[in-house]
């Protein structure tokens, strides 16, 4: 329950922040958009991946997309194992960075609201930037 408290407070402070700070929350949502887009793609990759089951994701072309991953795949796969060859676990966590992304950049997002673009201004016209 300390972790689920400690990020609890740490996202309140985040918001708080990004209300007072039209910069800081221009790029947050910056960070957040390429963050999880980036993990989209390599979670797709991932499961196209598993559709070959021959090709080793350890060499090198396809290392780019393992070990970037693998750190949340292998504990998901533990606890959903492949069943009759199907790996889930790339397709589990590409739902839930879809859902992250839609949820805190898409258009009505968390982090889209406290942008200062939808307050009627741009990035471009704020002082100092």
């Amino acid at each position: 329950f300390a972790v689920i408290g400690a990020i609890g407070g740490g996202l309140s402070f985040l918001f708080s922040r990004m209300s007072s700070d039209a910069l800081f929350a221009g790029d947050v949502l910056q960070f957040a958009k390429t963050f999880l887009t980036g993990y989209q793609a390599l979670f797709l990759v991932r499961i196209i991946l598993t559709q070959f089951p021959k090709v080793k994701t350890e060499d090198f072309p396809w290392a780019v997309f393992h070990y970037p991953t693998e750190f949340v795949l292998s504990p998901t796969r533990a606890v959903f194992k492949p069943e009759a060859g199907v790996d889930v676990a790339p397709m589990i966590w590409l739902a839930a960075f879809s859902l992250a992304a839609e949820l805190l950049t898409g258009p009505q997002g968390i982090l889209q609201m406290t942008s200062p673009r939808i307050a009627g201004g741009d990035l471009d016209d704020l002082p100092f930037r």
